[in-house]
């Protein structure tokens, strides 16, 4: 296998890292640092949007009247955040890679940034494996994940009937009418 193959990225030796990164640097190539705060924006932006998208869906089934339209809302945006998901799922994979190598580089701005949030959190090792504590990991794996359940737990008490379009009290009109008129406190 050759040394520059992506799949070999786990058996690069922090020198021959230091190398590339070097190489990089001097050839003015795209450097690791670079990848880094690429795939970070990404990523960022892919989640910012996946909440977006979520709150709009909750704001739709919360302001729907008919269960078919229930439904129709449910379904189109439980299928809009799996999809929107795996691109999700695919940044953070590659952007862990990316730190996982930066980590790795001799004086690199990731790797003493870890170490001072090391030394004041009084931690007893230092998050350089990039491992599923994260916070990356946490928002780029579980919160789709966490979205995507709560929909499905949402079609399931719609399909079972026992939540629908009239049972959330934003949707229902006299819910609202009576908590806006005067003296009702």
């Amino acid at each position: 296998m050759h040394e520059s193959d992506p799949k070999n990225v786990e058996h690069l030796t922090a020198t021959k890292i230091n190398e590339i990164y070097q190489k990089q640097k001097i050839d003015g190539q795209w450097t690791f640092s670079d990848e880094r705060e690429h795939m970070d924006n990404l990523l960022c932006q892919r989640i910012n949007f996946l909440l977006l998208a979520y709150a709009l869906i909750v704001t739709g089934l919360a302001t729907v009247q008919e269960r078919k339209l229930f439904c129709f809302i449910l379904i189109s945006g439980l299928v809009l955040l799996v999809l929107m998901s795996w691109g999700i799922w695919r940044a953070t994979a590659k952007f862990l890679i990316v730190v996982q190598l930066c980590y790795r580089i001799h004086n690199h701005p990731v790797y003493w940034v870890d170490q001072v949030n090391t030394h004041k959190s009084g931690k007893k090792e230092s998050g350089h494996s990039v491992g599923r504590s994260t916070v990356y990991h946490k928002l780029g794996y579980w919160l789709p994940v966490v979205c995507i359940l709560s929909l499905v737990l949402l079609l399931i008490m719609n399909l079972l009937h026992w939540i629908g379009p009239n049972d959330l009290p934003v949707a229902n009109p006299q819910s609202i009418q009576q908590t806006a008129q005067p003296g009702s406190h």
